[in-house]
């Protein structure tokens, strides 16, 4: 009897160690990649807006493009400030002393004026526009325009506007 229950005992203990064994007798093992970025993934550049020479008697036209850089589905709006001469209705071109009128209209409709009111805020008479990036350079050609404000003295008239790309 002492010898079938030895038999017992270690047949026991031997089916619980394979059991024990069989649960951990296999590995799988991976990878983890970790990474992070630093610095800006959004680059704006602009071309200027060339009004030429004004016209008293008509509307002075003008374009310019604002060209956003931007990863594969990363969304951004670029909104545009007051610029230097805003004369808290209108943004103005100035040549130091003497200032004229003009807008920018959004890409795509010129009469919808393009501004930072839902951010900045510094020109409420228009909002920023919205897109989404697909990694490469993304042109946002606008148009402007000077309307006929009468006869102004000779001179260059200039400005500059901020420009703000939020993401």
């Amino acid at each position: 009897m002492k010898k079938t229950k030895m038999i017992a005992v270690l047949s026991f203990l031997a089916v619980s160690l394979l059991i024990a064994g069989a649960a951990y007798a296999a590995t799988a093992t991976a990878t983890l990649d970790v990474s992070a970025w630093v610095g800006a993934a959004c680059t704006v550049q602009t071309t200027p807006v060339d009004f030429g020479q004004y016209d008293d008697a008509n509307i002075t036209y003008g374009s310019g493009d604002i060209t956003v850089t931007c990863p594969a589905a990363f969304p951004y709006n670029i909104a545009l400030d007051a610029g230097l001469h805003y004369d808290e209705v209108y943004r103005t071109v100035s040549d130091g002393i003497n200032q004229m009128e003009y807008g920018i209209g959004v890409p795509g409709n010129p009469l919808i004026e393009w501004g930072d009111s839902d951010y900045d805020n510094t020109y409420p008479n228009g909002a920023s526009i919205s897109d989404v990036g697909d990694g490469s350079p993304q042109p946002h050609v606008f148009d402007a325009a000077i309307p006929p404000q009468g006869v102004f003295p000779d001179g260059v008239y200039s400005d500059t506007v901020g420009v703000t790309v939020y993401y």
